[in-house]
């Protein structure tokens, strides 16, 4: 906007010709166009246009002055060659330490380093050698005093102003910059409140629970009938619309990372009032249903508020590895025990899975062969005794 129309355009030109050579360089390196090394790109997109614009507003500066084409472009690139390039390693090396994270999530983001690596340093190639070849062939006539100024002349005299002033009166300029500074960290501190994903609002709360691993579908089925009541009864019936419970799964929909498939295994989905989300408080609801005696059948109870935003999983989560199965339960338990007496800790509970009882069965062929019975006839009556069958 503020160059002159000959010199925008040829300066223009560094975008596209800058993507363009970061995707070629992107496939020597054997990178993929994908959503990782887009928004690389769109990271280091102010940076690509930068130096040319620079270099663009010097060369139309010299050549105002006076100065000939040729010499005019040669002179703006090697005025700034210095510091656009400080300036370009500068924000490379803050990237590249990307580079040593190690596991999947590392070979993910190995890409952002390397894509804004070669979009900076092609930018660089572009300002300093193609920019100077292209702009000596704009002829920029020599500014006229007489000429009746634009609203971006008056603009430009204005923000002229503005420096001189600044400038004339540094260290109240200093002093200035200081005091917005500090006063926005103490604006932060005290009075923002901002989060990405607030807490009010919550409209589902959601109650896991287990019985006994050996417990029928059945069992667990009347299990979670039994706390949906309690349920029902600890909160206010006026701001709560449905109370639905799920046996046989955990996971409430696709993007829950707690998925528990099994007959012992069920959840209740509470679900707010419309316009009565906004009026709970969050912590207070929680703290109701976690007042819940645990009822016999149970083995396990938890709540928690279904919260927007992605799934993240547990706050703390602790792996255990070993070869000794018995080792990994003792251990769990005493590390459960060990958090339950930490004040704020709630919810804690192990994935260990206790193995359900196991009756083994030796048929005696022989007696089998002479009553006419095969193995076959002798699981399908015990699964029927066990499970039932449908007639």
């Amino acid at each position: 906007m503020f160059l002159p129309y000959k010199v925008a355009i040829f300066s223009s030109f560094s975008l596209p010709l800058c993507v363009l050579g970061t995707v070629f360089l992107m496939v020597y390196q054997g990178a993929n166009f994908n959503i990782i090394t887009m928004m690389a790109l769109i990271i280091c997109l102010g940076n690509l246009v930068d130096n040319s614009v620079v270099i663009s507003e010097h060369y139309t500066r010299l050549r105002e002055q006076g100065v000939n084409a040729q010499d005019a472009a040669v002179q703006a690139a090697l005025q700034f060659w210095i510091p656009f390039t400080a300036s370009t390693v500068t924000i490379i090396a803050a990237f590249l330490p990307m580079l040593v994270t190690t596991g999947v999530m590392g070979q993910f983001i190995k890409w952002i380093p390397i894509t804004v690596t070669a979009a900076l340093l092609f930018s660089l190639f572009e300002a300093l050698i193609l920019l100077p070849a292209r702009l000596q062939f704009v002829d920029v006539q020599k500014a006229s005093l007489s000429h009746k100024k634009s609203f971006l002349d008056k603009s430009e005299d204005f923000f002229e102003k503005i420096i001189f002033l600044a400038v004339k009166n540094k260290w109240k300029t200093f002093l200035l910059l200081v005091a917005l500074v500090i006063s926005g960290f103490v604006s932060t501190v005290l009075f923002n409140r901002f989060e990405l994903f607030p807490a009010d609002g919550i409209e589902y709360y959601v109650a896991r629970y287990e019985t006994k691993i050996q417990s029928s579908i059945r069992k667990t089925d009347l299990a979670g009938q039994e706390i949906s009541e309690l349920i029902q009864k600890k909160l206010d019936a006026t701001k709560f619309e449905s109370f639905v419970t799920r046996t046989g799964i955990q996971q409430v929909d696709v993007s829950d990372p707690q998925l528990k498939v099994g007959e012992n295994v069920g959840f209740i989905l509470i679900s707010v009032k419309p316009g009565q989300a906004q009026f709970l408080d969050v912590n207070q609801v929680l703290k109701d249903l976690r007042s819940i005696e645990k009822p016999a059948a149970l083995e396990k109870l938890s709540f928690e508020n279904l919260a927007g935003g992605p799934p993240v999983g547990k706050p703390v989560t602790i792996r255990i590895r070993s070869l000794n199965e018995k080792q990994i339960i003792e251990f769990s338990e005493l590390i459960i025990n060990e958090l339950k007496l930490k004040k704020g800790v709630f919810n804690v509970e192990s994935d260990v899975q206790t193995p359900s009882e196991e009756i083994a069965i030796r048929v005696n062929e022989k007696m089998a062969a002479q009553a006419g019975l095969t193995t076959e006839d002798v699981g399908f009556n015990m699964r029927s005794a066990l499970q039932g069958f449908t007639a």
